[in-house]
C-alpha cells in the first residue's frame, strides 16, 4: 500500500527538473505587490479506497473527494491547510461462486460510507512546485450502506450496519503546482482507530477490527 504511494510520489517528482525555475504560487505577491498570508479555493477529486479487516483486498471502490480548502502561509517554506470535504469511502469486491446447479455466478459485496471530513495538514515547500505534507483528519459518518448481491437471492441484501460515527485518520501527501493557481495533490490516509469492532462485523466479512485505507487524488484551484 505505502509502496504504491511512493511510486505515485516519484511520478510527481520526475517533471520538476523541467519546471525548477517556476516560482511557488504561495510565494508570489498579490496585484499590489504585497506578500499574501491566506489562500482559499476548491477541491475536486476521488478516493480509491478499501476497508482493511474485511475478507477482501484491493482499491476497487471509488468515491468522491470534493469541497473547500484554505491555506495559511506560516513561513516561506511552510503552509498549513484546512479542508472541508464530502468524502466517500468503503469497499467493493466481486467474486465468482461456482454452484453445481447454476454454474458460475458473481457475488458482489459493497460498503458505501459517506463522510463529512475535515483534514488539517502542514506542508513543507521541498521545491518551488513541490510540497510534502503530514496531517490528521476527522470524518463524521453521514450515511452508510452495506449490501451483498448473492446467487442465493434475486436482489440485494442489506446488512446490519454497525460502523462508528467518527473516523480519525493520519495523512501523508504531496502537492504539485501544475500551473499558477492549479495543483494536483495525492495523499495516503489510514484510520487511526477502527471504524467497526470485530464483534459487530457480519461473520462472512471479517473477524478483526476494520479500518479505512485509501488514497485521495485531488485537483485544487486557488484564488
Amino acid at each position: 500500500m505505502f509502496i504504491r504511494f511512493l511510486y505515485l510520489t516519484l511520478l510527481f517528482l520526475i517533471p520538476t527538473r523541467l519546471w525548477a525555475q517556476q516560482k511557488s504560487y504561495f510565494n508570489t505577491p498579490d496585484k499590489n505587490g504585497r506578500d499574501r498570508t491566506f489562500f482559499g479555493g476548491f477541491v475536486i477529486g476521488m478516493n480509491p479506497t478499501q476497508v482493511d479487516g474485511d475478507n477482501f483486498s484491493g482499491y476497487h471502490k471509488f468515491g468522491l473527494n470534493t469541497g473547500l480548502i484554505s491555506f495559511v502561509k506560516m513561513s516561506p517554506t511552510v503552509v498549513a491547510s484546512l479542508e472541508l470535504l464530502f468524502s466517500q469511502k468503503g469497499a467493493k469486491n466481486v467474486e465468482m461462486y461456482h454452484a453445481p446447479a447454476v454454474g458460475s455466478v458473481p457475488i458482489i459485496y459493497t460498503a458505501k460510507l459517506n463522510y463529512v471530513e475535515i483534514p488539517v495538514m502542514l506542508h513543507y515547500q521541498a521545491q518551488e512546485r513541490i510540497q510534502l505534507g503530514l496531517g490528521v483528519s476527522y470524518a463524521r459518518l453521514i450515511s452508510d450502506k452495506e449490501e451483498m448481491d448473492s446467487y442465493t437471492s434475486s436482489g440485494s441484501s442489506n446488512l446490519q450496519n454497525t460502523f462508528r460515527q467518527s473516523d480519525f485518520n493520519y495523512l501523508i501527501g504531496i502537492k504539485y503546482q501544475l500551473y499558477h493557481n492549479f495543483f494536483a495533490a495525492a495523499r495516503y490516509q489510514y484510520s487511526i482507530f477502527s471504524i467497526r469492532d470485530a464483534d459487530k462485523i457480519p461473520i462472512q466479512f471479517g473477524t478483526t477490527a476494520q479500518f479505512n485505507n485509501l488514497f485521495a487524488l485531488q485537483i485544487i484551484t486557488l484564488f
